[in-house]
This record gives C-alpha cells, sequence and structure tokens, in this order.
C-alpha cells in the first residue's frame, strides 16, 4: 500500500490537506483508527474465539495511538459502558494519546452513556475524557448530507 491510497480515502471525511495527512501519520505511526460501536463489534467477535475480550481491551489500551470515531453512537448499556472506560481509563493512567470524535456536549455524553443506570461511572470516563483531551468544537454543516 502506497502513501497516496491511504491519504485519498482520507480527503473523503476532511477536505483539509493538512489535517488528512496528520491523520494518515497518526496511522502510519502504529496509530489504530476505530469507530465506538466497531469496539463493541471487536469485543463480541472475541466470544467462541482464540482472542479473548481482554485481549482486544489490552491493544486499546496500549496502542501508542488511539482515534475514537463517534462515542456516543454505540447501543449504551453498562456492559458498553464498562468496556470503554476500561480503555478510557487504562489510556488516561498511562498518559497515552487519544483522540475521540462525538457529536455530542459534555453533559449529554454522561447521560447517553449512563442511560441505563450506572452514571457515575460515566461521568468518571468524560471526566477523564475532558481532562485528556483538548475540546475541539466543529460548527458548520455536515457534508455528507450537504
Amino acid at each position: 500500500m502506497g502513501f497516496r491510497e491511504p491519504y485519498s480515502s482520507l480527503t473523503y471525511y476532511v477536505d483539509d490537506p493538512l489535517v488528512n495527512l496528520t491523520a494518515c501519520a497518526l496511522v502510519l505511526l502504529g496509530g489504530l483508527t476505530v469507530s465506538a460501536v466497531g469496539i463493541t463489534m471487536m469485543l463480541q467477535a472475541t466470544y467462541g474465539s482464540s482472542e479473548s475480550e481482554a485481549d482486544v481491551l489490552a491493544r486499546l489500551a496500549n496502542v501508542p495511538i488511539l482515534i475514537i470515531d463517534d462515542m456516543g453512537k454505540e447501543p449504551p448499556s453498562d456492559w458498553v459502558l464498562s468496556r470503554l472506560f476500561a480503555v478510557i481509563n487504562a489510556r488516561y493512567d498511562k498518559m497515552l494519546p487519544t483522540i475521540i470524535t462525538t457529536n455530542y456536549e459534555k453533559s449529554a455524553l454522561v447521560e447517553r452513556m449512563g442511560k441505563h443506570g450506572d452514571h457515575d461511572t460515566a461521568e468518571a470516563m468524560v471526566s477523564r475524557i475532558c481532562e485528556m483531551c483538548e475540546l475541539i468544537k466543529l460548527t458548520g454543516e455536515d457534508r455528507r448530507l450537504s
């Protein structure tokens, strides 16, 4: 796979070549990009396989750079929340670079993630995200809808 291939696929999401180059460099430097829904799917795929849930969580917790896309789009359950908290907390403790995208404001993300009862863990996870990440609010029209 050449440099042009991932660069071209990233331009679909962002028109800014500098942002595309940065995202491509993150992945090439050993990073991992996964949606929050994808994390739950990776974990569920371990059932009946040789890879354990702990293996997947360890890989997500230890990858040099982790990009989690669309946090809050995964089905809100205590099971999902506990697994996402485990990843975020491990990365927080190790001070590993983590980029998270979400369509939710902080309070709305806490409400969404704690929807089925574990509000304290949802609040703790969002608190860690707020401390370890710089908030960059993107405004404007959704390119996919225009």
